[in-house]
């Protein structure tokens, strides 16, 4: 994995841990994207840019979670 790579995960990781503390905390359907991209450091478009949506967003963590 090159430095692009390892630190491209990082964000994605980061955007994953952010949004399953507020789905946690608030539930899904009242957490927004803009939340999630401002307590992981990043803009919304990088989340759109990982995960396509939030829907993504959400299966992506789950199955994250879940490995």
């Amino acid at each position: 994995m090159n430095g692009y790579e390892r630190r491209t995960e990082l964000k994605k990781e980061k955007i994953r841990t952010a949004a399953l503390d507020l789905f946690c905390k608030y539930g899904i359907d009242k957490t927004n994207i803009n939340e999630i991209a401002q307590k992981a450091g990043v803009s919304p478009a990088s989340i759109y840019n990982y995960f396509g949506s939030k829907q993504g967003l959400i299966k992506d963590t789950i199955l994250n979670l879940l490995q």
